[in-house]
C-alpha cells in the first residue's frame, strides 16, 4: 500500500509540474513578449556588398566571368541598372551607414589608410544602431573600412552587436595581413579581438554569414546582416583551382580577377541558400551591390566597366554605376529591370521604413524609399549627386549631378577656392 501511495505522489507531483509548464509558456507567449513578437515579425535585412566589382565582370552583363549565383538572383529579383554610389571604398559605405552624402561630414575624399586617425564622425548614427533599436540582431562580417584608430570608431561600438573580418581596406586573401602596398599586421578580428586562421577570406567570410543565419532564433528578433567582401579589390589572389576555370583569358591579372569573382559569387550562393534552408527568404530583403566601378588599367586590378565611361576613381559611370540587384519576395516581383535613379543615400530610410522606424526631419537623411519608388514608378527626387574631393595637395574638387538621362561632370584639376 505504501509503495502505491508513493507512486501515486509521483505522478500527482509530474503532472503539476508539466501543467505549470505549460501555463507559463502560455503566459509568457500572450502577456511577456509583446515587444519581441513585434520585432520577430519584421523582415530580415542582407545587404551584399562587394569590392571593386565593374560593371561587365557579372554574367548578367555577358561577361566571360561565371556568376550562376548572381545571375540566378537578378534574374529572379528586381535588377536597379541606375543605383549610383561614389568613386571608392570610404565614402560609399560612409553614405550607406548614415543615409547622408559624405560631403556632409567631411568624408568624401578617398579612403581612410591604415595609418589615419580619422573615421565616421561619432554624432553620425548609422543604420545598424537604429535597427537595433528597432529590435533587430545586427551583426556585421568582412570589411569595416570606416575607422579604426580608436575603440570609438570600431564596427561593433557604431550599432552592430557583432564582428568578423577586418577593419581596413584591403588585406591578403590568405595569410589575412594587411595589405595596403605596404607591409602590415594581422587584420582579422571577431569582435575587437585578431584571430589566426587559416582560409581563403572569402570562403572565411562566406562560412561566418551562413552560421549566423543558420543559428539565428528568429522568434525572438530579426536579422540585420552586413556582408562586406573584400573581392574582388586587389590584391589579385584567387585559388588555384579557381584560376584554372579560365585559361582562356589570356591576361594573367584578369584570369585572376575573375577567379576571385567566381568565388565571391560562390559565396553569394550560399547565403541565399541558407536563408531558404532556414525558410526566412521570402520574408528577407536581400540587396546585392559594389563600393565602386571596377579598376581597369591599374596594374594591381583587373576590373571591366564596358560600355561604361570611367573606372573607380572617375565620376564617370564606369566608376560609380555599379551591378545591383534587390530581393524581397514578400513585396517585390521577380524578374524585372528598373531604370530609375537609385543612389547608395537611399538605402538607410528604405530599410528604416522596412524596420517600422520613423526617420526625424532632423536627421537630414539625402536618400528615398526604394520600395516605395519601385511601387509608384515615380521618386520624389529625379537626380542624385556624386562629390569627391581628391586627396591632392591643395585639394581639389570632382562633382556629378545625374537627372534623368543626363550627367553633368566637374572634373576639376584646380585647387579649391578655399
Amino acid at each position: 500500500m505504501s509503495a502505491y501511495i508513493f507512486l501515486n505522489k509521483k505522478l500527482i507531483v509530474g503532472i503539476i509540474i508539466f501543467f505549470s509548464v505549460a501555463i507559463a509558456a502560455i503566459f509568457n507567449n500572450f502577456f511577456v513578449s509583446d515587444s519581441v513578437r513585434a520585432a520577430a515579425q519584421k523582415p530580415n535585412i542582407i545587404i551584399i556588398m562587394a569590392d571593386d566589382l565593374g560593371w561587365n565582370d557579372v554574367g548578367y552583363h555577358n561577361s566571360e566571368i561565371k556568376t550562376p549565383n548572381l545571375d540566378k538572383l537578378a534574374e529572379s529579383s528586381t535588377r536597379l541598372d541606375r543605383f549610383y554610389v561614389t568613386s571608392s571604398c570610404t565614402p560609399t559605405r560612409a553614405a550607406l551607414m548614415t543615409g547622408r552624402h559624405p560631403s556632409r561630414y567631411g568624408m568624401s575624399s578617398s579612403v581612410i589608410w591604415p595609418w589615419d586617425k580619422v573615421g565616421l564622425p561619432l554624432e553620425e548614427k548609422t543604420i545598424a544602431q537604429t535597427l537595433k533599436e528597432a529590435g533587430y540582431y545586427t551583426a556585421i562580417v568582412g570589411k569595416w573600412h570606416l575607422g579604426h584608430y580608436k575603440e570609438e570608431y570600431l564596427p561593433t561600438r557604431r550599432g552592430f552587436d557583432y564582428h568578423y573580418g577586418h577593419y581596413c581596406g584591403s588585406i591578403d586573401y590568405f595569410t589575412h595581413q594587411l595589405d595596403a602596398g605596404i607591409q602590415g599586421g594581422l587584420d582579422w578580428h571577431r569582435n575587437e579581438q585578431p584571430v589566426e586562421e587559416e582560409g581563403y577570406a572569402t570562403d572565411l567570410l562566406a562560412q561566418e554569414a551562413v552560421k549566423l543565419i543558420r543559428d539565428r532564433d528568429y522568434n525572438k528578433s530579426p536579422l540585420f546582416l552586413y556582408v562586406s567582401f573584400n573581392a574582388p579589390h586587389a590584391p589579385l589572389q584567387a585559388k588555384e583551382k579557381d584560376i584554372k576555370n579560365y585559361a582562356n583569358i589570356q591576361d594573367e591579372g584578369r584570369r585572376i580577377f575573375a577567379a576571385q569573382v567566381q568565388s565571391m559569387d560562390e559565396a553569394v550562393g550560399r547565403i541565399v541558400a541558407a536563408l531558404k534552408e532556414k525558410q526566412v527568404w521570402d520574408n528577407t530583403l536581400l540587396f546585392f551591390t559594389s563600393d565602386n566601378g571596377g579598376g581597369s588599367d591599374q596594374p594591381w586590378t583587373r576590373g571591366n566597366n564596358r560600355p561604361l565611361k570611367g573606372q573607380k576613381g572617375t565620376l564617370y559611370d564606369g566608376g560609380v554605376r555599379v551591378p545591383t540587384i534587390i530581393s524581397y519576395p514578400a513585396q517585390l516581383k521577380g524578374s524585372q529591370v528598373i531604370e530609375q535613379v537609385f543612389s547608395v543615400v537611399d538605402l538607410y530610410p528604405t530599410l528604416a521604413k522596412l524596420a517600422g522606424v520613423k526617420i526625424s526631419s532632423q536627421n537630414q537623411l539625402d536618400g528615398v524609399d526604394i520600395l516605395q519608388s519601385i511601387a509608384t514608378g515615380s521618386t520624389r527626387r529625379d537626380e542624385v549627386l556624386i562629390q569627391y574631393q581628391a586627396l591632392a595637395s591643395p585639394p581639389w574638387f570632382k562633382a556629378a549631378l545625374v537627372k534623368e538621362n543626363y550627367k553633368l561632370v566637374l572634373n576639376s584639376t584646380s585647387p579649391l577656392p578655399y
